[in-house]
């Protein structure tokens, strides 16, 4: 019993390290959505492009290709937008066999 409370403390840090690791990508997508929503556009391709880069595994990618692909429609590139959408439609990258 002696070691139990410092596997508690192991275990709260290791949560608090897991939920700020899942917490990032979110705040990430936020601020990228404020830009956006601010109207300056290509500030927000390069905050997407970001989260997208920082993040390519996160559940909120779909949400990030969308949004990137409206703000590269919104700054004239066109063709971007439609390559953002179409990696939309492809899914999340799967993770390599290990």
């Amino acid at each position: 019993m002696r070691f139990a409370p410092r596997a508690l403390l192991i275990a709260l840090v290791f949560s608090a390290a897991v939920a700020r690791a899942q917490e990032a990508p979110q705040a990430a997508f936020e601020a990228a959505n404020n830009i956006y929503n601010s109207g300056d556009y290509p500030a927000a391709v390069t905050a997407y492009e970001a989260v997208l880069r920082d993040y390519p595994t996160s559940t909120i990618v779909p949400n990030t290709q969308v949004q990137l692909a409206f703000a590269y429609y919104l700054t004239g590139e066109n063709q971007k937008s439609i390559d953002a959408i179409a990696k939309y439609r492809d899914g999340l990258p799967k993770p390599e066999p290990g």
